[in-house]
């Protein structure tokens, strides 16, 4: 198990995440492939990326445009929770 701390403007969602190899093995079990590499998507709610958000869409061969597309869900879909906890009657 690896961990990486992330350096965010004062984000704390995206201080840390863990990767399990156990879930390589059993994706590559699942696919029968040799090995998998791990590429970290993480988004906060409030639309913030990591620092190497860039490169790893290249990675997977998806242009910058779909940078935007994810943050824009991730922020629509933050306000749509919040919109809901606010309409709740007590």
């Amino acid at each position: 198990m690896r961990s990486t701390c992330l350096k965010g403007p004062n984000d704390r969602i995206l201080q840390s995440y863990k990767w399990d190899i156990n879930n390589n093995k059993q994706i590559s079990a699942m696919w029968n492939v040799e090995s998998t590499v791990d590429i970290p998507i993480v988004v906060s709610v409030n639309g913030l990326l990591m620092k190497s958000f860039d490169q790893h869409l290249k990675k997977l061969s998806l242009g910058c445009w779909m940078k935007c597309r994810i943050q824009k869900a991730v922020v629509l879909e933050t306000a749509r929770i919040v919109r809901r906890f606010l309409t709740l009657e007590p």
